[in-house]
């Protein structure tokens, strides 16, 4: 009996805790001051231009007491803070209150179109439109133009007209410089138009704000490897597929720079191994898949084609490429870049004997570069030097084969003539001198000209066989020394966290 007295005294001991305890929360739960109170103290933070703590005080008054008043208040701080989205929301809960609140209704209207909800803000005047007439105009402009940025843009990976997406998302954004869906647009197309000074600082500027959204990280990654940084757009673009391994934006751009790196790799192995026309055939492939793939350093691979083919002494081919480098223009194309195709034109005409030729690409790109270089005075010499040999033994007319011409060509042209002058031919012993002449001259043009260097100090204006010939004006043409093409891809080798495949 004693046990179960104590008992029941223990829980009547702890009923009255808990509901003291209760109570005490209950009182806790009481606001310290009235709602009159914070909105006095909003208001003296306001005038101090005190915003967030103005917003924590008329956050505490409308907890007490909702109104349409104290939410206004909020709401146009909210927008003084450029926090326009928690501006509109407070906007929304008024006109739930009060539908017919006139400031709230041209609020609603103003933050709708500064953000860029175009439909929202359209579907909301259209009752309204006699009484706002005019803010129902511009509404139903800005609608109208967004439908067609829609049409225009089309969707992500498969942009309808980028050109015209860019001019209207621009056009836009005055009315909703607060968008970030038209930012994004903007970007985005201005990326698949290849107008980089419309992207340049807008994507950094947003990515600066956004540095962990995945859109803004995709847009970003495919921007650095437009402009051919690409180990940074590895980085980047590895962030965004550990956030979201199924993006499939940055998984796209990641498997574009995975396939442009072993297509160049693949290039530069033949290259390596002087199988120039099988590196050109492959980087022209690359040129074909960048060319949808939308990468900025296209320009330096063309004119790298364009030197490849002088060392292949392919020249009709060599023409073509330079050619097709020249024809973009200086609008999208550096002024040396351009004057360097001129530069290997000269030497595709050299090939030819076009000396004529030559001396013309050689004035443009003179004129390009607005007055000579080092590079001009040296084929300036060297034409003079050529002009000086026309005199001189022709080792390309001995074998009756162009400067063009391939090793096999040589060779084929010396069996031939070897073949037909040979002086154990001839039976007379004045031809057969004459055969011997001519068979010693023609051993004298193969041996020249199967050796590559010298076949390559004779093209420069020099005679190698000729114990003078090399003591007039001491120039090598360096620039081709070695397959000589002076471009560094920036493949590879990120080593910054990119992400792992």
């Amino acid at each position: 009996m004693k046990y179960i007295l104590v008992l029941c005294i223990f829980l009547l001991l702890i009923i009255t805790i808990q509901e003291y305890t209760g109570l005490r929360a209950e009182n806790n739960k009481k606001p310290k001051h009235p709602a009159s109170y914070y909105i006095k103290e909003g208001n003296n933070f306001f005038s101090n231009r005190k915003f967030k703590e103005a917003i924590d005080a008329y956050t505490e008054a409308i907890k007490q007491e909702p109104t349409a008043r104290y939410l206004m208040k909020r709401a146009e701080v909210y927008q003084l803070s450029g926090e326009y989205e928690f501006a509109l929301n407070d906007i929304h809960s008024i006109l739930k209150v009060e539908n017919e609140n006139k400031r709230a209704q041209r609020l609603n209207i103003k933050l709708s179109l500064l953000l860029g909800k175009f439909k929202e803000a359209f579907d909301f005047v259209t009752p309204l439109k006699s009484t706002y007439s005019e803010e129902y105009k511009n509404v139903k402009n800005a609608y109208e133009m967004m439908n067609k940025l829609n049409n225009a843009y089309g969707a992500w990976d498969n942009i309808n007209n980028p050109k015209d997406c860019v001019n209207l998302a621009q056009e836009l954004l005055v009315t909703a410089s607060e968008s970030f869906e038209l930012r994004i647009i903007r970007i985005r197309c201005g990326l698949a138009s290849r107008s980089f000074s419309v992207v340049s600082s807008e994507v950094k500027k947003i990515f600066k704000l956004h540095p962990s959204n995945t859109e803004v990280l995709a847009l970003y990654g495919e921007y650095l490897y437009q402009l051919g940084v690409v180990d940074q757009a590895k980085d980047t673009l590895g962030r965004c597929l550990q956030t979201d391994p199924d993006n499939k934006y940055c998984m796209a751009t990641w498997k574009r720079i995975k396939k442009a790196e072993r297509m160049i790799i693949k290039a530069q192995i033949k290259e390596d191994e002087k199988k120039y026309g099988d590196a050109i055939r492959m980087y022209e492939k690359y040129l074909v898949f960048v060319k949808d793939a939308h990468v900025y350093n296209e320009h330096d691979i063309m004119l790298k084609v364009c030197k490849l083919h002088v060392t292949a002494r392919t020249v009709s081919e060599g023409l073509k490429a330079c050619d097709r480098l020249i024809e973009i223009g200086e609008s999208e194309v550096t002024k040396s870049t351009i004057a360097d195709a001129h530069f290997e034109k000269v030497e595709l005409y050299i090939l030819e004997d076009d000396l004529d030729g030559a001396r013309d690409e050689l004035n443009k790109a003179e004129g390009i570069l607005e007055g000579a270089n080092q590079r001009v005075q040296e084929l300036r010499q060297k034409l003079h030097r050529l002009e000086r040999m026309a005199s001189r033994k022709d080792y390309y007319k001995i074998l009756g084969v162009s400067r063009s011409a391939t090793k096999r060509d040589i060779k084929n042209a010396f069996r031939k003539l070897t073949r037909k002058h040979h002086p154990d031919r001839v039976q007379d012993p004045e031809k057969k001198k004459k055969a011997e002449k001519k068979f010693q001259e023609i051993n004298e043009a193969y041996e020249l000209l199967k050796d590559d260097e010298k076949r390559r100090r004779f093209d420069n204006g020099e005679d190698p066989n000729d114990p003078h010939g090399g003591q007039q004006g001491g120039f090598h043409n360096a620039h081709f020394q070695g397959g000589g093409f002076p471009f560094n891809f920036h493949f590879g080798g990120g080593g910054q966290g990119g992400f792992p495949f």
